[in-house]
C-alpha cells in the first residue's frame, strides 16, 4: 500500500489530475474470481461482486476511504 500511495503522490501530487479509488472487479472466467470463490472470500452476486481483502488493515482503510469519497456515475463526490 505504501508503494501505491507513493506512486499516486508522483502522478497526482501536484493536484493537476484526480485520483480515483476502487477495487478490482473479479470478472467471470478470470483466475482472480476463481481464487476468491475457492478461498470463500467472494461475496455478492454476478452484478455486484464483493470480497474481503486478506489484510484486515487494508479492509478498514478501504471502507474508511469509501466513507470519505463517494463515486457515482463516473464522478467523484466528496462526502461531508
Amino acid at each position: 500500500m505504501a508503494e501505491n500511495l507513493a506512486f499516486l503522490r508522483t502522478i497526482v501530487g501536484d493536484g493537476a489530475a484526480a485520483a480515483t479509488f476502487c477495487r478490482m472487479i473479479p470478472y467471470d472466467g478470470t483466475p482472480i474470481k476463481e481464487e476468491l470463490a475457492r478461498s470463500g472470500r467472494l461475496k455478492g452476486d454476478i452484478c455486484h461482486p464483493d470480497y474481503d481483502f486478506l489484510d484486515p488493515n487494508v479492509s478498514r482503510f478501504f471502507h474508511a476511504l469509501n466513507q470519505m469519497i463517494h463515486v457515482s456515475d463516473g464522478f467523484t463526490e466528496s462526502v461531508r
